[in-house]
């Protein structure tokens, strides 16, 4: 088996448990795959001329599942929930996944 075979053998998704004290109850952030994360991306890029609000949204929505892996949110349900607690989801999600502030912007920006 060459290197590469044995990378895309090994178990690379992670899953970050996060207790939510205004949900009471815990949710899990997942890591995205690449293809994934580069779906939002370009998502985001497309979307651009229309405006990228829902960026944040967008992303939990990959982001967020349950204890079995299964998303929990849709897009549209996670513009109901707290800004305070999104926020924050967001901010751990962006951690979990490797993706900072500033590649944010540049997509905004391109």
């Amino acid at each position: 088996m060459g290197l590469a075979e044995e990378i895309l053998a090994a178990d690379q998704a992670k899953t970050l448990k996060v207790h939510v004290p205004e949900w009471k109850c815990d949710v899990y952030i997942r890591s995205l795959p690449l293809c994934e994360l580069q779906a939002w991306e370009l998502a985001c890029l497309r979307s651009k001329g229309e405006g990228v609000e829902d960026y944040r949204t967008r992303y939990l929505a990959k982001c967020l599942v349950d204890a079995d892996g299964k998303e929990v949110f849709t897009s549209d349900q996670l513009k109901r929930i707290s800004g305070t607690v999104g926020a924050r989801l967001f901010k751990i999600a962006q951690k979990h996944n490797d993706l900072d502030d500033k590649e944010i912007e540049d997509i905004g920006k391109n």
